[in-house]
Formats: C-alpha cells, structure tokens, sequence
C-alpha cells in the first residue's frame, strides 16, 4: 500500500528579540519565567509591537531558498485560536503565507508563513516555562509528495543543512519541529505532533505506516486524529481528534496593520544566500579539493567558512594537504573539546598551519592531533612544541633512501611492472620492503614519493 506523506515543519528563526516585543529570542539556559515582558505573555491590555523587521528577512530567505515565490499581496497577521496552558492569550499570532508555490528536490512547497512559537509546558510536572514565548518561527507546509520514511530522512537532511548555510535558523537543539501528516491509500490522514528529530520523524513515520497498513488489511477505519510519538517506546499514541480550519476561528489581528513585500527587499536578500551547491563549486573549480575533503568541510557552515578563509590565505601550499589537517585533525580537536568557532583566531590558525606543514612529513602521525589540540587551546606554536615534546622522527638521509629505493626496484621487477599496470597495492608493498631497511622510520609518504620519482625516472 503506498504512503502519502507532508510535513508543517516549524523552524525558530535567528533573531536577537522576540516577533512582538522587545525580549530577548535567547531562551536557553535562563532561569524560567525571567525572559518575559506583558506583551509575551499576553497580559491584560498588553498589545503586539510591529512585527520584527529581522524575522521577516529570515523567513523570506526561507521561503527562497525553498524556491518558493513572494506573495505580493497585502499579508495580514492572524489569530489563531485555542487552549493549551503554553498559550496565554489563547490564540497565537500567525501570519497568512509570505512565500508560495516552492520545490525542494522533488518536494513542493505549498507556503511559509511566520508565527510566534508558545511557551514550553511540561506535562509530567504541569509547570509552564514562557521564556520561548513570542520567539519567531517560520513554518513550512509541504505537499504530501513524499513516500517513504527513508525518502522522509534523506529529504529532511537536505532541507536543514540548506537552512543551516542560510543563517536564517537557529541551530540550538529543538529549535526545529516536525508535524507529521500521513496517510494510506484508502485511508484517513493522521498527523504525528511535534517530532523534534530526524530519526524521531523516519521512527514514527516507519511505526505509522505499519500501524496503518495492518489496520487495513483486517478492515478496520482509520481515524483522521492528531497523535502524539513516544521517542522511547518507539510508538504513536492518539493525542485528540484532527481539528479542522474552522475549529480555528482564524480572525485578523486588530493590532497589526498588514505587510507587504517589495521586489527591492527580495533582491537584496537573494544577493545574501549562498546554498552548498554553490560552495562545493568553489572548493572544486578553485581550490581542487578531493571530494572526500569536499563532503566533510560541507557537514557545517562555520567550520566551512573558516576552512575557506585558512586556504585562501595559505598560497603556496597544495590546498589538498592543508584541507586533510583541517578535516582530519582540526575538526577533530574541535567536536572532542566542543571548541566554539568564535573562540578559534582565523589569522593565527593559518600561520599555525603554515608551520606544521614545515615539519608533517617528519611528525608522528598518531600525535598529530596532539599537536593541533595545542596550537587551537593553548595557542603553541606547532614547531616549538613538536620539538618540546620529542614527537618529531629524526632526519633521514635522503640519498641513503634513493640508494635503498634503487636496490630494491631492481630486485622487485614484478611489483615495478604490476604498480605500472595499475595495481596500487604494488607500490604499498615496495614502501613496506624499503622501510624494512631503514632503521629510523621518515614518513611513509617520503618514501612513496621517492620511489614513484625513481620508477617514471627508469621504467618508464
């Protein structure tokens, strides 16, 4: 039986203040109930300030990078109306779609709108925390075009790591949720409230499907219902009957006069984005970068941004070597010791590079980290601590090693004429017989360089 899926997916947006007052968007880590004013927790006679200026840029590049068009029409912000101890006022401000008619690889975008998220109500306990309260949030309406959990997961990926290079998005955990509508030929639509995750949204929807189908199969009605998904059991459980838009009683906002949007504001936040598309463009057509380089520097806007600014300021070196110690060794260092990109100096690293490179084919390849972790925490100068701390390999004479490398060619025609046809392991185990006649070990990859030197110098 073949599954009809789409999402309402509420991102928060990345905003200094709050969409209707002047509080701070920073709700983490605060005591509850601190960062609040009357008009976020809809007290008595309080009324909406306009609407946040940098919210509505940020849901607009949303909306574009989601190849969505602006509705160029008067947009006017309304009242949606229910009960939930998280909505003081008993409505929530949401506005009618400022983007339309967008595709997402494959996925069409219905609308975006934005609105303003509720507070955080814990229902184990009863408390309420409205700190959140009043925060922005864009909302994407998908059409049911996907069908399958694994179509779900991968399409999901793609869409927050588009929204994360946006800087339009927060990119705090839970800061993105996922309304899950799913539906089975012949079957009522059912939609799964609030996933926070990826996996959590490819889980329930796997549960869901199943659930569907067995209930088909003996004859059983679906019910059109919202349901709640339990992360830890692993299962949907229903939450309350599906309301419909009437249940709403959507009604314009009095206090807010409507907004429009001009083609001139458009352009400039269009000149504003750049997709990963476009940046693996850059580190393929200028820098050359191997494509495993490419796809790990594309997993995170900030680390890309500073890989960009380390290759482009070191010139003479190969951007393939100083790429393999950023991803390799500097990310590295950065995820285990949760190092913030703000704390780590641009200028410094690529000094800090340019000397390592001096000595990498002479350092131990398993302290290398070691090393990095020092120049990033302790701002050491990679030379002077590789020294300090005895990790470099003593110097080889190199013409010993043509000598050796020599010998050994001449001895080993057949892995000479296999290397030559092709086979890579041919060269792994000449440097493995070259090695085994030096008693100080240099770098692996000195050797290899030498002994290819040697065989398009004589056998080609």
């Amino acid at each position: 039986m073949k599954a009809k899926i789409g999402f309402e997916i509420h991102v928060q947006l990345n905003t200094k203040q709050k969409l209707f007052c002047r509080c701070s968007a920073d709700y983490t880590d605060k005591d509850p109930n601190t960062n609040i004013c009357p008009i976020c927790t809809g007290q008595p006679g309080s009324k909406p300030m306009p609407p946040n200026l940098e919210a509505i840029k940020n849901v607009i590049k949303v909306g574009l990078i989601l190849g969505c068009k602006p509705n160029h029409v008067r947009i006017y912000f309304l009242r949606k109306h229910y009960f939930y101890p998280d909505l003081p006022k008993n409505y929530q401000i949401t506005s009618e779609p400022l983007m339309v008619d967008g595709n997402f690889f494959g996925v069409k975008i219905r609308e975006v709108h934005l609105e303003e998220d509720p507070g955080r109500y814990d229902l184990r306990n009863g408390y309420v925390d409205f700190n959140r309260s009043g925060t922005p949030l864009a909302e994407i309406v998908t059409e049911p075009d996907i069908e399958s959990p694994e179509h779900a997961k991968g399409w999901l990926e793609k869409l927050f790591l588009y929204l994360k290079y946006s800087r339009a998005i927060r990119a705090d955990p839970g800061s993105i949720r996922v309304d899950v509508n799913v539906s089975i030929e012949g079957g009522e639509r059912v939609e799964i409230k609030n996933v926070n995750s990826i996996d959590g949204v490819y889980r329930s929807l796997k549960y869901e499907i199943l659930r569907q189908t067995r209930m088909l199969i003996v004859g059983k009605r679906i019910k059109r219902e919202t349901r709640h998904y339990d992360d830890e059991k692993r299962i949907t459980a229903p939450l309350r009957e599906k309301e419909d838009i009437a249940d709403y009683r959507y009604i314009p906002d009095p206090d807010l006069i409507p907004i429009e949007i001009s083609e001139s504001l458009i352009d400039n936040i269009k000149r504003d984005i750049l997709s990963p598309i476009e940046y693996e463009k850059i580190l393929k057509n200028k820098y050359n970068l191997k494509e495993n380089y490419i796809q790990k520097l594309l997993q995170n806007p900030e680390f890309l941004e500073l890989c960009i600014y380390v290759l482009k300021n070191i010139k003479k070196e190969d951007p393939n070597r100083v790429a393999e110690i950023l991803t390799n060794h500097v990310w590295r260092v950065i995820k285990d010791t949760n190092l913030e990109f703000h704390q780590i100096k641009n200028l410094q690293l690529v000094r800090n590079i340019e000397r390592l490179l001096t000595i990498l084919n002479r350092v131990d390849r398993n302290k290398l980290c070691d090393i990095v972790s020092a120049m990033l925490l302790n701002s050491e100068d990679p030379v002077n601590y590789a020294k300090k701390k005895r990790y470099l390999l003593q110097e080889v004479d190199k013409n010993k090693i043509i000598s050796i490398v020599k010998e050994i060619l001449t001895s080993e025609t057949k892995a000479v004429n296999d290397y030559l046809n092709g086979k890579k392991k041919a060269l792994s185990y000449l440097v493995g017989k070259v090695m085994s006649r030096l008693e100080i070990k240099p770098n692996p990859k000195t050797i290899t360089e030498i002994i290819k030197e040697e065989i398009y110098r004589t056998y080609r």
